[in-house]
C-alpha cells in the first residue's frame, strides 16, 4: 500500500517551488497539464498514488494544499496551462488580499484566524489518503506568510497528527544582496524556532548558493526566480524519487530520512547535485559513472548550502545519504564506497560510524536524460550551524538597536513583551551549541553533562542553595567533572550496533583500534568477525554465565555493552545521589499510575491553555481586542471545560450556546406533534434486493444536503422515523447531540446541537414506541433521555458516582418498551427499568471475563436473547433466563476485536460483525448456535483519527448492509449476505470517509457522517 504524502505550499515562494514541483512531477509520470495520461505513459512501475490521487473522471489530482494570504501567486498558476491540474477546494486565499507585509507577527497571527478554514482543507485531504505517511512543506522563513503562517501551520499539525511525519523544504534568504525586508532577521529567527522543535527534517534550500551555482556552474549571468525555482523542484523530485520508484529498500519517507537523523534536533539537511549542465553543455559533459557522481558530490561547489566545508575545520559530516539515478551496477556501488573510505574524502564525526547510505532509484522512461548516472546528496553536516549563526549576528545587531521592532508590537502576540524574540533566539543558540557538540568525540556524554547543570539550577531556588541540597550540588559538580575525565577511559557507546553501508553488523567503537578508530572505518568484514569471535569466546559465557545460553554472538555483544555502562555509572555514584535527591527535592515525585481496574484518573487540572483561533475565542475577524457586539467576552477553558451534566430534569435550550437558544427552541416547537408512519406499511426496503437497489440508485446527495452539524468528531448517527421532517440525529465526541432539520432553510441550515453528555456519546437511539424520546449513552458512564417534544432532559441510569471517572458505559440496545440493556466496563451488561425512580439496574450480568464490553444488540423477535461483544474480539448469545458468568449459550471467536455488531432486522437469524481485522462476516444464530456464514474483505483500519465503521443492516431487509468505506472516491457502500457488493452510494460532495451510516426505516433517506462533524444526506 503506498504511503501517501500531502504538500503543503505556502506564501509567494513555496507556491512559486511547489508549482515548478508538480510540472517536474507531471513529466515524470506522463499525466498532461490537465491531469490526464498521455498516450505514450504505458509504464507501470511508478507510484503515483504517492503525490496523486485519481478523480472519477480518471484524472490524476495532486495531493496538495495551496495557502497564501494575497492573491498574485496563485492567480498565476490558475492561469497557467496546468490550471485544471489543481483540486480547487484546496486553494486557500484570504479574504482581505493583503498578505501578511512580509511580517511574522502578521501571518502567524492570521493564521490563527484562518485555522478553522484551513484545516478543514488539510482533514478532508487526509480523510481522503489510504495510508497517510506525512506532510511536505513548501516555504521561505524570510518573508511574512511562509515564516508567519508557515510556523503556525507547523505548530497544528505536530497537534493535530503527532504520529505523521512533517517535512519541510525551506529557503534560506540571499545574503550576498540587500534584502527588501528589513525585518529579515526576526522572521528568519522566530521561523527557526519552530522548525527546530516542530519539524521532523528540513532541507535547507540557500538562495546564496542557488545563485552561485546557477551563475557559476549553469552559466547564467542574471538567474531569475524561475530559473531558481527549476532547480530546486530538480531537488524536490530526485529526493522523491525513491517513494515513486520503489525498489526494496527506501522506499518511504520514513526509510529516508531515519539514517540522516541520529539525534532528534539534528535533522537539519543540506543538499549537492550532479551534474548541472544547461541544455547547450550536454555534449561537453564527460562520461558519468557511480565513482564520478559520488566524488563529485562531496565537493564544495556542488553544495546548495553557503557554508564552508573546509577539511582544515572540526566541523565533520554526521551522515550521508547518495540517491543515485541510471543505468548503476550495485557491485559499482559498492567499490565505490571503498574507494571514499580508502581516500578519505568526507571526514565524519568521531563518535560514531562513517555513515555513506546509498539508495538506488530507476529515472523516468518519459524523459529523456543526457547523462548515464546522475545522484543527488542529502547530508547532515555540523557546518550548517554557520547559517544560524548568521541569523543570530544579524538578529543581535538589530535588537540592540531595538529596530523596527513597532511592526511587531502591533500584534497581540508582542504587545505586552518580547519574550517570544528571547525565546527563539535562546533555542536557535541551544541549535548551534549542539552542533558544535556533535564534532566533538565526548558528544553522548554532552547531554549528560547539560543535565547536571540542570539539576544544580532546580537546587539553587531564587539564588539561594538549601542546607540540606548543598552536599547534593557539590556531588552534582564533581560528577559533571568525572564524566568529561573518564570519557576517554569508559566511552559512552550506545548499546544498538552501528549497521555500516553494506548492510553489515561492525563492532562498536571501543573495540576498533585506535589506528583505525574514527572517519575513515576501512576495517574489512574478515577482521569484524575475527574480533567478534574473539570477544564471545574469551570471557563473554564467563561473565554473563549460564543467562547468556542460547543467545547469538550479536545479542551477547550487547549485554557486555549494558554491563559495562551500567559499571561504569555506578562507579560515578549516579544511582546513590538519585536515591538522596529524591528523597531531599521540595517537589515530590509521582508515583507511577497504576494500570487495571483500580487505577483511578490523572488530574487534568492543571493543562497549558491551548491557542484558539477568532472563531472559538467569540472574536470579531477586524482587531484581537474587539468582541463581537451580542456575545460575552472569550474566558480560556481548561480541560473541566466538558463537566458532566446534573442528572435531575432540566429544559434541553439551558445546554446550548447562549446565542442559539432562541433558534434552538424554535427548532422544538416545530418538532412538537411529529408523526410516525405507521410499521404495517409497506416501505421501500420491504421487497427483494433488486427491487430495494433500484430504489436506492435513485438516490443522490446534493451540495445543500452536506452540513456541519456538530463540531466534533461524530461516533453516531440516526435519522428520526418521522414522516413530516427530514431529522438527522447525532452523537459527538465531547457529549454534542445534533439535531439537523434538513429540509429546513435559515441561517444554521437547521442544524443545532446541545451537549446531554460530556463525553462521547457512542450510542444513539429513537424509542420505537414513543419517537419523541431519544437515548444516548456516552464514556461519561450515563444514559439519557432526550424528549423532542417536551424540550426535556433527564438521566435514566448512570453506571458511576458523580466525581469518579474511571468507568464508563458503551453502548444500550431496547428489550421492550420499558427496560434497557447497558453494555459497560469490566464485562458487565447491565438491565435498566425506565418505571424505577432510583435509576438503579434491576439486573446485572458479568457476560465477558472482566473485558470492557463494546457492543451489545437485542433479539428482534425473542427478548429473552441478546448478543455481545467484548474486546477479546468474542461474539456472544446469551439468553437472561439462564445467566451464568462467562458462560454464553453460544460463542463465536473473531480474530481481532470487533467494533459493530447487530441482528438482522426481520427475523434476526443472522448477526453482522464489523472486525478490526478487515473483515465483515455474516455470522447464522438459530439460538442455540453462532456460526459464520460469510466473510467479505472489507477495509476497516480507520486509524486514531476517523471514528470505526459499523455495518448496519436495511430496514426491515436481512439480506442487505450499508458500511462507510475507506476506497477512492469516498461511498458509502451495500452488500448482500452473498458477499456481493450490490450498490455504492457516490457524489461529487461527498468528500470524506462516512464513518457511522444509517437509514430512514420508511424513506429512501441515508445518512452519513465523518470524523470532523460533517453529515452528507443522500435523498
Amino acid at each position: 500500500m503506498p504511503c501517501e504524502i500531502i504538500t503543503l505550499q505556502l506564501g509567494q515562494c513555496g507556491n512559486q517551488i511547489g508549482f515548478e514541483f508538480w510540472k517536474k512531477l507531471c513529466s515524470e509520470h506522463g499525466i498532461s497539464p490537465e491531469g490526464t495520461l498521455e498516450d505514450y505513459a504505458t509504464e507501470g512501475t511508478d507510484r503515483k498514488d504517492v503525490f496523486f490521487y485519481q478523480a472519477d473522471d480518471e484524472h490524476y489530482i495532486p495531493r496538495s494544499v495551496l495557502l497564501d494570504l494575497e492573491p498574485r501567486v496563485i492567480h498565476s498558476i490558475m492561469n497557467s496551462p496546468y490550471a485544471k491540474l489543481y483540486n480547487p477546494e484546496n486553494i486557500y486565499m484570504s479574504k482581505q488580499g493583503g498578505g501578511a507585509g512580509n511580517n511574522w507577527a502578521v501571518g502567524f497571527s492570521q493564521g490563527e484566524r484562518i485555522y478553522d478554514e484551513v484545516f478543514d482543507i488539510i482533514d478532508r485531504e487526509a480523510d481522503g489518503s489510504d495510508s497517510l505517511e506525512g506532510f511536505v512543506l513548501c516555504h521561505s522563513i524570510a518573508g511574512g506568510t511562509g515564516s508567519g503562517l508557515g510556523s503556525y501551520i507547523l505548530e497544528r499539525l505536530n497537534d493535530r497528527f503527532p504520529k505523521k511525519l512533517v517535512q519541510t523544504y525551506s529557503v534560506f534568504p540571499n545574503q550576498d544582496e540587500i534584502s527588501d525586508v528589513v525585518v529579515q532577521p526576526y522572521n528568519s529567527l522566530l521561523t527557526l524556532k519552530r522548525l527546530t522543535k516542530s519539524a521532523d527534517c528540513v532541507v535547507v534550500l540557500d538562495n546564496t548558493a542557488l545563485n552561485r551555482i546557477a551563475s557559476d556552474r549553469l552559466h547564467i549571468t542574471n538567474p531569475t526566480f524561475s530559473q531558481i525555482n527549476s532547480l530546486v523542484s530538480n531537488i524536490m523530485s530526485v529526493s522523491t524519487a525513491t517513494l515513486r520508484y520503489p525498489s526494496y529498500m527506501n522506499n518511504d519517507l520514513i526509510g529516508l530520512i531515519a539514517p540522516l537523523i541520529p539525534t532528534p534536533r539534528l535533522h537539519f539537511l543540506m543538499t549537492g547535485y550532479t551534474p548541472l549542465t544547461t541544455d547547450q553543455e550536454v555534449a561537453s559533459v564527460r562520461k558519468t559513472t557511480v565513482l564520478d557522481v559520488m566524488r563529485r558530490l562531496l565537493q564544495p561547489k556542488n553544495m546548495m548550502v553557503s557554508t564552508p566545508l573546509d577539511r582544515n575545520t572540526q566541523h565533520c559530516y554526521i551522515s550521508i545519504l547518495n540517491i543515485i539515478q541510471g543505468e548503476v551496477d550495485p557491485t559499482q556501488v559498492h567499490k565505490s564506497l571503498q574507494r571514499i573510505r580508502e581516500r578519505k574524502m568526507a571526514q565524519f564525526i568521531p563518535w560514531g560510524p562513517a555513515s555513506i547510505q546509498v539508495a538506488l532509484s530507476k529515472k523516468s522512461p518519459y524523459i529523456q536524460s543526457a547523462h548515464r548516472v546522475s545522484g543527488l546528496m542529502l547530508a547532515n553536516h555540523t557546518n550548517i550551524s554557520a547559517l544560524f549563526e548568521r541569523t543570530l549576528k544579524q538578529y543581535d545587531k538589530l535588537r540592540k538597536r531595538e529596530a523596527f521592532l513597532e511592526q511587531f508590537r502591533k500584534e497581540a502576540m508582542f504587545s505586552s513583551s518580547l519574550d517570544e524574540l528571547d525565546s527563539s533566539r535562546e533555542v536557535v543558540q541551544q541549535l548551534v551549541d549542539e552542533y558544535v557538540a556533535a564534532t566533538t568525540p565526548d558528544y553522548l556524554s554532552w547531554g549528560l553533562r547539560s543535565f547536571y547543570h540542570l539539576l544544580e539550577n532546580v537546587i539553587e531556588m531564587d539564588g539561594v542553595i538549601q542546607p540540606r541540597l548543598r552536599s547534593q550540588r557539590l556531588v552534582l559538580r564533581e560528577l559533571s567533572t568525572q564524566v568529561s575525565n573518564q570519557q576517554t577511559k569508559h566511552p559512552m557507546v550506545s548499546d544498538d550496533e552501528s549497521e555500516g553501508p553494506v548492510g553489515k553488523k561492525t563492532v562498536r567503537q571501543e573495540e576498533v583500534p585506535k589506528r583505525k578508530r574514527g572517519r575513515s572505518r576501512v576495517q574489512s568484514e574478515t577482521e569484524k568477525t575475527v574480533q567478534i569471535q574473539e570477544r564471545t569466546e574469551t570471557d563473554m559465557n564467563a561473565q554473563m554465565g549460564e543467562e547468556t545460553t542460547g543467545l547469538s554472538e550479536y545479542e551477547l555483544l550487547i549485554q557486555r555493552n549494558i554491563a559495562e555502562k551500567r559499571k561504569f555509572l555506578d562507579s560515578l555514584g549516579i544511582f546513590d545521589v538519585k536515591k538522596e535527591l529524591d528523597a531531599c527535592l521540595p517537589c515530590p515525585v509521582k508515583k507511577r499510575i497504576q494500570r487495571g481496574i483500580t487505577s483511578s484518573p490523572k488530574n487534568l487540572s492543571q493543562t497549558i491553555e491551548r491557542r484558539r483561533s477568532l472563531r472559538q475565542q467569540n472574536l470579531s475577524p477586524d482587531g484581537l481586542h474587539q468582541t463581537l457586539p451580542t456575545e460575552k467576552p472569550f474566558v480560556p477553558e481548561q480541560l473541566e471545560e466538558h463537566p458532566r451534566p446534573p442528572p435531575g430534569p432540566a429544559a434541553v435550550t439551558d445546554y446550548c450556546r447562549d446565542h442559539v437558544k432562541e433558534a434552538c427552541r424554535g427548532l422544538l416547537q416545530e418538532l412538537q406533534g411529529i408523526v410516525v408512519k405507521d410499521a404495517n406499511k409497506k416501505t421501500p426496503w420491504t421487497g427483494n434486493v433488486d427491487s430495494v437497489v433500484r430504489q436506492m440508485k435513485k438516490m443522490v446527495v446534493r451540495e445543500e444536503h452536506v452540513v456541519k452539524v456538530v463540531p466534533n468528531r461524530t461516533f453516531s448517527i440516526q435519522i428520526h422515523p418521522t414522516m413530516t421532517k427530514t431529522l438527522v440525529l447525532v452523537g459527538a465526541k465531547w457529549g454534542e447531540l445534533g439535531v439537523w432539520d434538513v429540509d429546513r432553510e435559515d441561517e444554521s441550515n437547521g442544524a443545532h446541537f446541545f451537549k446531554p453528555h460530556s463525553r462521547p456519546i457512542n450510542c444513539l437511539t429513537v424509542d420505537s414506541t414513543s419517537p419523541n424520546h431519544i437515548y444516548t449513552t456516552s464514556y461519561d458512564g450515563s444514559v439519557r433521555r432526550t424528549d423532542l417534544e417536551a424540550g426535556i432532559l433527564q438521566q435514566v441510569y448512570s453506571y458511576l458516582p458523580e466525581d469518579d471517572h474511571s468507568q464508563w458505559v458503551s453502548w444500550h440496545t431496547h428489550v421492550d418498551p420499558h427496560t434497557l440493556l447497558v453494555a459497560a466496563t469490566h464485562g458487565k451488561i447491565i438491565k435498566v427499568d425506565l418505571r424505577q425512580d432510583s435509576k438503579k439496574p434491576s439486573s446485572m450480568f458479568q457476560v465477558h471475563n472482566y473485558t470492557n464490553v463494546k457492543v451489545v444488540t437485542q433479539h428482534p423477535m425473542n427478548s429473552s436473547y441478546f448478543a455481545s461483544t467484548g474486546r477479546d474480539g468474542n461474539v456472544c448469545l446469551w439468553d437472561v433466563r439462564k445467566m451464568r458468568p462467562n458462560s454464553p449459550v453460544s460463542e463465536c471467536a473473531q480474530r481481532r476485536q470487533v467494533s459493530g455488531l447487530e441482528f438482522s432486522p426481520v427475523t434476526g437469524n443472522t448477526l453482522i460483525s464489523t472486525c478490526t481485522d478487515d473483515y465483515l462476516r455474516f455470522i447464522s444464530c438459530d439460538l442455540s448456535s453462532l456460526t459464520v456464514s460469510r466473510e467479505i474483505k472489507h477495509n476497516n483500519h480507520t486509524g486514531r483519527w476517523l471514528t470505526p465503521f459499523k455495518a448496519r443492516f436495511v430496514p426491515h431487509h436481512d439480506d442487505l448492509i450499508i458500511v462507510g468505506s475507506m476506497r477512492q472516491p469516498r461511498r458509502v457502500e451495500v452488500w448482500d449476505s452473498s458477499g456481493h457488493l450490490q450498490h455504492e452510494f457516490l457524489g461529487e460532495h461527498l468528500g470524506s470517509v462516512s464513518s457511522v451510516v444509517a437509514m430512514h426505516p420508511a424513506r429512501p433517506i441515508l445518512a452519513g457522517a465523518n470524523s470532523s462533524g460533517r453529515v452528507s444526506v443522500f435523498m
